[in-house]
């Protein structure tokens, strides 16, 4: 919020002459508090661009909303390549994908540290299943094993069981 304030004040508050106003939302991680706070956004604040949400979760479901509404929508951080198939032409993902990420962090895992078999551990929802899925695809194009992959739930602090189920 702050980096966004900054930013804005630096540039005089406006856009091609337009005053820019930030209206800041708090979704909880949840995807559907994140549509009632993007229906909120754009059907009583009337904006013109949602930036966000920063859950990977809730990204999907606030862009099913957004393309509907027609309302123009930049997710903050990589975010899952489905959601440019809701069509529309109103959503942009300018730090790219999920699956452009993992895939790079695959091909460096056999190139670079050499590694040839590996335990995938895979954060239990779309953003986790195409990053992690995508680092597995592009370790096995290069030759690569996977011999074991854990599905993780969201939210998981405690790690034991899995490191004990390792194979």
């Amino acid at each position: 919020k702050a980096a966004l304030e900054y930013r804005i004040e630096q540039f005089g508050g406006q856009v091609a002459g337009r005053k820019l106003e930030l209206i800041i939302e708090d979704d909880a991680t949840n995807p559907t508090v994140s549509v009632d706070k993007a229906r909120k956004l754009v059907e009583q604040d009337k904006v013109d661009v949602v930036l966000g949400p920063v859950h990977g979760a809730a990204a999907p479901a606030v862009s099913n909303f957004l393309t509907a509404s027609k309302t123009v929508h930049f997710p903050f951080q990589p975010k899952s390549i489905r959601i440019l198939g809701f069509g529309g032409g109103n959503i942009f993902l300018p730090l790219g994908t999920h699956k452009n990420l993992g895939y790079h962090i695959g091909l460096y895992a056999y190139d670079k540290l050499g590694y040839r078999t590996a335990t995938a551990a895979v954060e239990d929802f779309v953003a986790g299943q195409e990053f992690v899925g995508s680092a597995i695809d592009a370790f096995q194009s290069k030759g690569g094993k996977v011999i074991q992959t854990q599905p993780i739930k969201p939210g998981t602090l405690d790690f034991s069981p899995n490191i004990a189920a390792m194979k």
